[in-house]
């Protein structure tokens, strides 16, 4: 009985220590990218993508960009799940 639940316990962390991949970095690097990916205007580059999570799969924060020679700021949420990521602008 004592090897079934040390075994589980095991798995367990496994998991867990799985569910988190992205680092912050890793995770505004990958947005910047997804964001890039999904402009079809040529006058729109991204400049920076910064986050700061706010809670346990949710991070909030902000896209620079510059289009057509002037500055611009919106804001991003950014809910991750495992591996994956979906992002909002507004």
């Amino acid at each position: 009985m004592k090897k079934i639940i040390y075994t589980l316990v095991i798995l367990l962390s496994f998991v867990l220590i799985s569910c988190n991949n992205y680092s912050k970095e890793e995770l505004e690097q990958d947005v910047k990218a997804s964001i890039i990916a999904e402009n079809t205007d040529p006058n729109i580059s991204i400049n920076e993508v910064n986050l700061v999570k706010t809670e346990e799969n949710t991070y909030e924060g902000y896209v620079n960009t510059n289009e057509s020679g002037e500055k611009f700021q919106y804001n991003i949420t950014v809910v991750v799940d495992d591996d994956e990521f979906i992002w909002e602008l507004y």
